[in-house]
């Protein structure tokens, strides 16, 4: 399984930084922007497993035009302590989750390792759909043969 992969955006710069270190400290690939413009635009050429984006930078446009590329793209918003959830926008926009900043590093860990077991369960479900159309391709097969078999002339058999 591929390393989760995380970008980071938001305006507060030192914040955008202790957060991408300290991730990056936990093992986890973190890159930070500080706009919305820079966001879409790395979010674009890296193909990020989630995506932490401020309020203000999500509110922008930003959001839409992610779901516009990807409608199944995970994304937390970051909210400041005196910013309120906008519980329609976020469900509307199939946000997965909100941290109120400053936060721990500990609590993104915990959505990372989600992702990952989210990610362990699709894998298995594709091997295990590519089991189930091998197996019934073969029993196809099978189901043939039994068919040409019963097709075939007994009497001209035993003759020869």
């Amino acid at each position: 399984m591929a390393a989760i992969s995380i970008l980071i955006a938001d305006p507060d710069r030192k914040m955008l930084d202790q957060c991408a270190l300290d991730l990056k400290a936990q093992g986890i690939y973190a890159d930070g922007v500080s706009s919305a413009d820079a966001a879409l635009r790395s979010y674009k050429e890296n193909r990020y497993q989630l995506l932490l984006l401020d309020w203000s930078l999500a509110k922008s446009g930003l959001v839409e035009a992610i779901r516009k590329d990807d409608p199944n793209q995970d994304i937390i918003l970051l909210l400041g302590s005196d910013q309120s959830r906008d519980s329609k926008w976020s469900l509307k926009n199939s946000i997965l989750d909100h941290i109120v900043k400053p936060f721990e590093v500990d609590e993104l860990v915990v959505f990372v390792d989600r992702l990952e077991e989210r990610q362990m369960l699709y894998d298995s479900q594709s091997r295990l759909l590519g089991e189930n159309i091998e197996y019934a391709q073969i029993q196809k097969s099978y189901q043939t043969a039994l068919e040409m078999i019963d097709s075939l002339d007994e009497e001209l058999l035993v003759q020869r």
